[in-house]
């Protein structure tokens, strides 16, 4: 089994960049910063930078609370 290069955190919805559709989204810890990795049937994968800081995620769930 190959071993993956990042960390999974969390997994969350999200909308396509492109075509605003909701998809599933991964957050995931890489080379020290959080990602939020979607995939989106029409236009496929896309990763965005959260933060360059692995710490900044001690607050993503203050963050998430308060939208809702």
């Amino acid at each position: 089994m190959p071993t993956r290069n990042y960390l999974f955190y969390a997994l969350t919805n999200s909308v396509c960049s492109q075509c605003l559709v909701k998809v599933e989204a991964k957050i995931i810890f890489q080379d020290g910063c959080v990602y939020l990795v979607k995939h989106c049937r029409t236009h496929g994968r896309e990763e965005v930078l959260i933060a360059d800081d692995i710490e900044y995620c001690d607050i993503l769930p203050t963050l998430i609370q308060s939208t809702e």
